[in-house]
């Protein structure tokens, strides 16, 4: 998972001073009227105002001159004010520029409580979108669960996997090809969130070494446990094979079902896919065939 950051209330108060500076630097001492985006930029906006020579607050977007959030994180929220009122918008936390730019670090701010309580709310509210009660018995301790299982789920933004090779007289000679199938995958597609799952079979032409067996199922789960395409978790695991410089050829053939499919949209329940990433001489038809021909006397 990317990085979790606690801000503390002393370096909030240090970036309204920032955003103040930057408000009087570029928009002159005149008086402002601070619109602070719900909800996480309330606390914000009173921050800079009181830092601003002449400030207050409104609570009706329309007769906001700045508007003022804790993150702009994707850019979504200050393209739809800035759209909308074409007024100039400043963040705490502004991903889009300076030291922030491109910083993958969650940010939890003091008012939004702990790590856990933060992004526990977020599926509290989700149960809500849904149209359910997050607060009934049933679904209590829901949030809490769906916390702890999506750092279970997407834990490969944060692996790690080193493709131990071994080498030694016995497998000098070694320059077949070898197969590991069946390799069982679960990830969540990027699109819809939704999860899709399915095998991985991996081929490599050794060179006088072997990839330790166990590394194969891990660095597929280093790539799968993320939010992904299926074709990207093959061509991924390919590339990280290829790119040991101990094989000859490598091919990854992934089979997927996607929920995306099976439970919205056109709702084909039955309906799978398959994509085959290849390297070195498996580009080769008939280096393929072998390979494939192997599947079939699984």
């Amino acid at each position: 998972m990317n990085r979790i950051r606690s801000l503390t209330l002393l370096e909030c108060e240090e970036l309204a001073d920032d955003v103040a500076n930057h408000i009087h630097h570029n928009l002159g001492r005149g008086h402002h009227k601070l619109y602070g985006v719900p909800r996480g930029g309330i606390v914000p906006a009173y921050q800079v105002a009181q830092r601003l020579e002449s400030a207050s607050i409104v609570q009706n977007a329309s007769e906001a001159t700045i508007f003022i959030d804790d993150i702009i994180d994707s850019g979504i929220t200050k393209k739809k004010y800035f759209d909308n009122y074409f007024k100039p918008f400043f963040a705490l936390v502004d991903k889009g520029k300076g030291k922030y730019l491109n910083d993958p670090t969650w940010y939890i701010f003091p008012w939004e409580g702990t790590e856990e309580s933060s992004i526990e709310d977020n599926f509290r509210r989700l149960i809500q979108f849904a149209g359910d009660d997050p607060t009934r018995p049933g679904m209590l301790e829901t949030p809490t669960r769906a916390a702890k299982a999506w750092k279970e789920w997407f834990v490969g933004y944060s692996q790690d996997v080193n493709l131990k090779v071994f080498e030694d007289d016995a497998l000098a000679a070694c320059s077949g090809a070898i197969i590991v199938r069946g390799i069982e995958y679960y990830s969540h597609c990027e699109h819809h969130m939704a999860p899709f799952f399915g095998e991985v079979n991996v081929g490599y032409i050794a060179k006088g070494k072997v990839i330790g067996l166990s590394k194969l199922p891990r660095v597929v789960d280093k790539f799968a446990r993320r939010f992904q395409t299926q074709e990207r978790i093959a061509e991924q695991v390919a590339e990280e094979i290829w790119k040991t410089n101990e094989t000859d050829g490598v091919i990854v053939f992934i089979t997927g079902r996607h929920m995306c499919a099976c439970s919205r949209g056109v709702n084909k329940q039955k309906m799978d896919m398959t994509y085959c990433a290849i390297r070195g001489k498996y580009e080769r038809p008939e280096v393929r065939a072998e390979f494939f021909a192997s599947l079939e006397h699984k």
